[in-house]
């Protein structure tokens, strides 16, 4: 499935599920569900239709393809905790807590969710979780360290639970309606857009072409010419051939006039062009005759025999010059390639290939780069654009990662050697390895090592 027909699913998926028509909208998300995004996706809409188990299991499977997705361990502890399971809600809780990697927030937007996941949520749920499995004092310890950490007004409530020692309050959730959204500028590319506009007719000289559609079929009109007159080219202003005269007779020294020589015919010659190097190939073998040259010049003639080589030598073969006409009639000069495998061959400029044979038509610019992460032990992936800014990726990198602060970050190059990127121009030497290593196809690979801050 092409990324164009990926996006248009998922984005009906999002209208049915805000109109929502739940059904067709996880009926849509389960064609595309190959991504950790997706898969949330379809775990909340379980929850928000109070399906909490079937929630838990594609909170399951997203956090098996992105095990740093601390939000999916949030909202999976969620559903355990709705669901009565407050042992199995509590280490959901724990790990989210992990991954969130002392960060007091993380903020999803960048990839597409609207949500802010607070450390001091996480700790109040887990809290809470404790108290129900009969944990009192663990349970307050979290809710007291929940306390310290609390970013935002709605945050009070710990206060109270404090007070209340947690009975009768609930857990922190993701709102209803919030799901991964792809950004609003690849939705605006899948838009079918014309270019060329609707034909208009303007005017018509003749009711036949009252149309804007293709005549090439439809015979054309027959020309009206007038008549002109060839003995008065005077009358009617037009314009008329001049009178044809007598062709000029060649004299000969005697002063007796000859009549002007002209080639043969091909009928007078029995019906076959006269091909003089073709008959004589037929009827010797070896080296072809000598060309006898006449050049006059101003100290006489001057007689001159042309070499074998000038012609391309051995008897009958081509020569040098009808096999470069040839070629130019073929429509340019064909050249073997460097290094090419069997029988790939370049021409011109051009490139299309057909069954062994490769004709270059130019490279392609690099429009996408895959990004290889390194980080303690742990591989990760990123696609991005060659044009994305050295500061948005940091900060792409540092969410993906959930790291408080930047990252240290070298690339390697083609020498092998590890090469630190720490501005812009350090970025753009990165981009211009990921052009090389391109090889003047569309998708160009990068490799990058981070190191803690």
């Amino acid at each position: 499935m092409s990324l164009k027909q990926e996006l248009q699913i998922w984005s009906n998926a999002l209208d049915a599920f805000d109109v929502q028509d739940f059904n067709l909208s996880v009926s849509l998300f389960q064609e595309i569900s190959d991504s950790s995004k997706i898969l949330f996706n379809l775990g909340l809409i379980h929850a928000t239709i109070g399906s909490h188990a079937e929630a838990v299991e594609y909170f399951d499977q997203a956090v098996s393809l992105d095990q740093y997705l601390a939000v999916a361990y949030f909202q999976e502890g969620v559903s355990n905790f709705l669901l009565g399971r407050y042992e199995v809600a509590r280490r959901d809780f724990d790990d989210a807590f992990v991954y969130m990697r002392s960060n007091l927030t993380i903020d999803y937007e960048q990839l597409g969710l609207k949500f802010r996941l607070y450390s001091c949520e996480v700790l109040f749920n887990r809290g809470l979780a404790s108290i129900y499995m009969g944990l009192q004092e663990q349970g307050m310890t979290d809710l007291q360290a929940a306390l310290q950490e609390k970013q935002t007004d709605e945050h009070s409530v710990i206060d109270e639970a404090i007070a209340d020692r947690g009975d009768g309050y609930t857990v922190f959730s993701i709102p209803v309606g919030i799901l991964f959204r792809p950004s609003a500028n690849k939705l605006k590319n899948l838009e079918t857009k014309n270019y060329l506009g609707q034909a208009k007719l303007i005017a018509a000289t003749d009711a036949r072409d009252a149309f804007t559609g293709f005549s090439g079929t439809n015979p054309p009109p027959p020309l009206t010419n007038p008549q002109r007159s060839e003995s008065d080219p005077s009358e009617g202003g037009g314009l008329s051939r001049s009178k044809t005269s007598a062709a000029r007779l060649e004299s000969s020294g005697d002063g007796v006039a000859r009549p002007l020589r002209r080639r043969p015919t091909v009928e007078e010659m029995g019906g076959q062009p006269i091909d003089r190097v073709a008959n004589w190939a037929r009827m010797n073998t070896g080296a072809p005759p000598p060309l006898q040259q006449q050049q006059q010049g101003s100290s006489g003639t001057i007689s001159r025999e042309s070499s074998a080589s000038e012609r391309g030598g051995g008897g009958g073969g081509m020569s040098r010059a009808r096999m470069a006409m040839a070629q130019q009639r073929q429509g340019g000069l064909m050249r073997q390639g460097a290094g090419a495998r069997g029988g790939r061959v370049e021409m011109g400029d051009g490139a299309e290939e057909f069954e062994g044979m490769t004709m270059f038509m130019g490279e392609r610019e690099m429009s996408k780069v895959r990004v290889k992460l390194r980080y303690q032990g742990d591989t990760r992936g990123m696609s991005i654009t060659p044009d994305l800014a050295h500061q948005d990726f940091v900060e792409r990198v540092r969410i993906k990662f959930a790291s408080e602060f930047d990252l240290p970050m070298k690339y390697r190059d083609s020498d092998g050697a590890l090469v630190s990127i720490i501005d812009a121009d350090d970025w753009e030497s990165a981009m211009d390895q990921a052009r090389e290593a391109a090889q003047g196809r569309a998708e160009g690979k990068l490799e990058i090592m981070l190191a803690e801050s």
